[in-house]
């Protein structure tokens, strides 16, 4: 939140969370999960016109932490909707708008929500905003109590200096696709 707020004062826009008191843990890795958030708000910030609000939320619900990013943005248009998690698409409003993008951000996002091994969804309506809820499973309470977490789908991995993931000794990661994460 604190990267994304120098843009949404800029935009004009209200930027705010609402996030439980304690924790809510789950078992992953930090720089990805950061990333994932990184990418879900900026896009909502991107893509909420001037005056608008961008919103934050956390919760857990059963065994899973579940955060959503709610925007009062452009949307996306309904015969779209399918698409935006594809890489290099970008919808056609946005694309009009000249709002600037590779067309990687949720394709990003949904890859790191899955190797964690959650799910992604996108409820929008054109002209009225987007909501993402992100779902990933929480560490197990025994493990958070613990401080135990051997269950991180990017173990055995580090990243070298450019930021690129790079194998460890497991060997590469690969999605049920066939595509590296």
């Amino acid at each position: 939140m604190a990267a994304l707020e120098p843009a949404a004062a800029a935009a004009g826009l209200t930027l705010t969370a609402a996030l439980p008191p304690a924790a809510i843990m789950v078992n992953g890795d930090s720089g990805q999960l950061d990333r994932l958030l990184t990418n879900l708000l900026a896009n909502a910030v991107k893509f909420t016109l001037q005056g608008g609000r961008v919103q934050l939320t956390g919760s857990a619900d059963g065994d899973m932490a579940v955060i959503t990013v709610t925007d009062s943005g452009i949307g996306i248009p309904e015969a779209e909707k399918s698409l935006v998690m594809a890489n290099f698409y970008r919808a056609a409003n946005a694309v009009e708008r000249a709002i600037p993008g590779t067309g990687l951000g949720l394709a990003i996002a949904h890859s790191i929500v899955a190797h964690h091994g959650g799910d992604l969804a996108i409820d929008s309506c054109e002209g009225e905003g987007t909501t993402v809820t992100v779902r990933i499973p929480k560490l197990p309470a025994a493990q958070a109590r613990a401080g135990t977490a051997d269950l991180n789908p990017y173990a055995g991995q580090s990243r070298s200096p450019g930021g690129k993931a790079r194998a460890g000794p497991t060997g590469p990661r690969t999605s049920p696709e066939g595509t590296a994460p």
